[in-house]
Parts: C-alpha cells; sequence; structure tokens
C-alpha cells in the first residue's frame, strides 16, 4: 500500500519496531470520534454556542464540496470526442 510505503520511508525502515497498537486514522474514524466528544467537554476545546467558533468538533471536517451549476461552469473544448 501507498501509505504503508511512505510511512516506511519516513520511520526510516523502522515500521515493524513501532507499536502496533497504534491506528492510522482516516476520516470516517476521525469524524466517529469528533461525534463522541460530550457536550460538556466543549468548552475545554474553547467550543459552544459561541457564532465566532465552531459549536461541535465535527464542524471541522469538511463533508461536503460546493461544486458551480452547469450553466456557470467553463466549458472545454476537446479534440477527442465531442461531448467529453
Amino acid at each position: 500500500m501507498l501509505i504503508t510505503a511512505e510511512f516506511e520511508k519516513a520511520t526510516g525502515g523502522k515500521l515493524a519496531q513501532l507499536d502496533p497498537s497504534v491506528d492510522i486514522l482516516n476520516p470516517l474514524l476521525v469524524k466517529e470520534l469528533f461525534e463522541r466528544i460530550a457536550v460538556n467537554d466543549l468548552p475545554f476545546l474553547m467550543m459552544g454556542n459561541d457564532l465566532l467558533f465552531p459549536t461541535s468538533p465535527v464542524d471541522l471536517i469538511q463533508t461536503k464540496i460546493a461544486v458551480p451549476p452547469i450553466c456557470i461552469r467553463p466549458s472545454v473544448v476537446s479534440e477527442v470526442k465531442a461531448g467529453t
């Protein structure tokens, strides 16, 4: 896997010597962990009902990407095939 190869390179070939209980986090796992944070703990993270700061750690993860409608997207001319 590419991630394992990059991690192996970053650790200087000592991947096997690392603690096996360490997990590589993926975005879905991080989102799930952020959702589990109790509301009572939010002031410790400097989050809450203030408009200047996110109200929850989950709000820090981007889950949607804005895409402009087709009518305002720039058209690309392709010589290979029309309509691609």
